[in-house]
């Protein structure tokens, strides 16, 4: 207690550090652990800030639990002083899962835009072997289009609900989660006809291929009408 002790002759009013004379009720120490618990596992966060003022508060309540207390005041004053420091806890912890679950859905965007781009690359170069652009490769072809229909099946994980325009910089249109059963049935077609595709690639069969490949493209531009605003 000697920083309290140095700081209350400059700016805080006489500080009585006392015992309490009746302990507080059991309760208490439960609800702070659980709203510990609830900050150190469901929100972490890398603001200091926040960590260091729900460090701050946790620490309070640990003295005011303990019965050891720096405490202005007597009778209710004392619940007071609890109730200001669980609502310390309490705010902390709400704001860190906030920023939490706002860093969640911007990695959301990030994840999609990255599996886009992917999936774009690997089209380009397949679209440039089935117009004989480019010599035909049996085998990175095949990896190509395996890349693609792994892709599809994981095209849902990137859009949770809430990674919206709100959320950060995406084409997504709000028909994503608007219209949920469209957007599925689309995205399945999608994973149906690179499925397709995949088995295709390894016949070798370019008259096999060519119009697979081009049922696969299809369906990712009838998503992209319908669910995306320009490029994503």
């Amino acid at each position: 207690m000697q920083g309290i002790e140095q700081i209350q002759g400059q700016c805080l009013p006489p500080i009585k550090r006392r015992r309490w004379k009746n302990p507080p009720h059991p309760r208490i120490g439960w609800a702070f652990f659980g709203i510990d618990s609830l900050a150190s596992f469901a929100f972490p966060s890398n603001s200091l800030y926040f960590e260091g003022l729900l460090l701050a508060a946790q620490r309070y309540v640990g003295l005011l639990l303990s019965g050891n207390i720096p405490c202005w005041g007597e009778g209710e004053n004392e619940m007071r002083s609890i109730k200001m420091a669980l609502g310390l806890v309490l705010g902390a912890t709400v704001a860190m899962g906030s920023l939490a679950n706002a860093d969640a859905m911007s990695d959301a965007i990030k994840y999609r835009k990255s599996m886009m781009e992917v999936t774009g690359y690997n089209f380009k170069m397949m679209a440039a072997m089935v117009k004989k652009e480019m010599p035909f490769d049996k085998a990175q072809f095949e990896k190509m289009a395996s890349t693609v229909h792994t892709m599809s099946l994981l095209t849902l994980d990137g859009f949770p609900k809430g990674s919206d325009s709100l959320a950060g910089d995406t084409n997504a249109k709000d028909a994503v989660w608007s219209e949920p059963a469209k957007f599925k049935d689309d995205v399945a077609a999608f994973q149906k006809a690179s499925a397709d595709l995949v088995a295709a690639a390894k016949t070798g069969d370019m008259a096999q291929i060519g119009p697979k490949f081009k049922e696969t493209a299809g369906s990712c531009k009838k998503c992209h009408d319908s669910f995306r605003s320009k490029s994503e």
